[in-house]
């Protein structure tokens, strides 16, 4: 991603918690199998920060596509994004979500 949504402040550190350490093991799962997943929850809990990070883990192992939705997506839109976005082919007839 471009823009940064925290703040780096000299001398912060990110705290190791269980949650971090989930989505770090669920992202390497991925990678591992070759597989695709979400990370979801509630806003403000630091789920982009924590796929961040586990992906700047793994850097030249795999590529990131980032989507977003607006609430309470259809599966249409859901599947018609992930296919544009995968393989840029434009899906007929579907609206994408924005990035």
């Amino acid at each position: 991603m471009s823009a940064r949504h925290f703040l780096d402040i000299d001398g912060a550190a990110t705290l190791p918690t269980e949650a971090l350490g989930l989505v770090d093991q669920s992202v390497a799962d991925m990678v591992r199998t070759q597989a695709m997943g979400a990370v979801h929850g509630q806003a403000g809990l630091g789920k982009t920060y924590a796929v961040e990070q586990a992906l700047a883990r793994r850097v030249g192992e795999v590529a990131a596509c980032w989507v977003s939705f607006p609430s309470r997506p259809t599966m249409r839109l859901v599947a018609a994004t992930l296919l544009h976005e995968l393989t840029r082919v434009p899906v007929t007839g579907a609206v994408t979500g924005s990035r």
